[in-house]
């Protein structure tokens, strides 16, 4: 997108000894998921360095998407299991994922860490709700903005309930980022109508609709420039800079339909 400070990395390395250690949490994966538990470990950091660079956003409803993404027979189930045990061993950080919806750890933000030393301000700054390094394992040249704090170390999942969205009159602005906060965290930057959002779904989808709101609202808030003075004209204009197809829309006639199903009902 123009203008908009890189996020991911294009590439990432991995040290030589994560299987070294006598008791390291990859032994408990192998022993409990095999060689594909580590591969769908192993896609979830690639997924992580190649979008958002030290995070990614995934819940259980994507692990159908990442099963068949990875190919090779992976089940979606394997895949919820693999992230749960990731989670509850802590190669995955449960806390961040409960409340956050991301998938991330230190190993993947060490790594970003080193990736993007040469890069501007703009491009070393980070969210501090997401970061994990604490202040002496952060390099200087990270910049993690004051008025983020970070996850408190005794933060609870958030209740399912809090993901609905209350009622607003249509004239008033409705979403502030995006309309699920607990996947996705909220700011203040981005407004938009409840017609302007609607309409954005309808085009390109609702979850590609809230990560380009997200992602506004991120570079809104890092950037430390003015913000946007027509919020969905920005948007669209970031959706088509970015190339981004809008969704085939169907209209179907319901009469025609039960016509033809009615003349090709077989007759026994």
């Amino acid at each position: 997108m123009s203008g908009i400070p890189k996020a991911k990395l294009d590439y990432a390395g991995w040290a030589t000894d994560i299987f070294d250690s006598e008791s390291s949490p990859f032994d408990e994966l192998l022993d409990s998921q095999g060689w594909v538990g580590f591969g769908v470990f192993f896609f979830l950091c690639q997924r992580a360095y190649s979008t958002d660079g030290y995070f990614y956003r995934w819940s259980y409803k994507n692990a159908a998407s990442t099963a068949r993404k990875m190919g090779g027979g992976v089940k979606t189930e394997t895949v919820k299991q693999v992230v749960s045990l990731c989670l509850q061993i802590g190669l995955f950080d449960s806390r961040l994922f409960d409340r956050e919806g991301i998938l991330t750890n230190k190993m993947i933000q060490e790594r970003y860490m080193i990736a993007i030393e040469k890069r501007s301000k703009n491009g070393r700054t980070v969210n501090g709700k997401y970061w994990l390094l604490n202040e002496d394992e952060t390099k200087a040249y990270v910049v993690i903005p004051s008025n983020v704090n970070s996850l408190p170390e005794d933060v609870s999942p958030l209740p399912e309930d809090t993901t609905k969205e209350s009622k607003v009159n249509k004239s008033k602005v409705k979403y502030s980022v995006c309309a699920s906060t607990r996947a996705y965290g909220s700011h203040n930057n981005i407004h938009l109508t409840e017609e302007q959002y609607d309409a954005l779904c309808k085009d390109y989808g609702k979850s590609v609709t809230d990560d380009y709101i997200e992602r506004c609202g991120d570079y809104v808030a890092n950037s430390g420039k003015k913000p946007y003075s027509n919020h969905y004209r920005t948007l669209l204009n970031w959706l088509t800079k970015d190339g981004v197809q809008k969704q085939e829309q169907h209209s179907y006639d319901i009469e025609k339909i039960l016509e033809f199903s009615k003349a090709n009902i077989p007759k026994f």
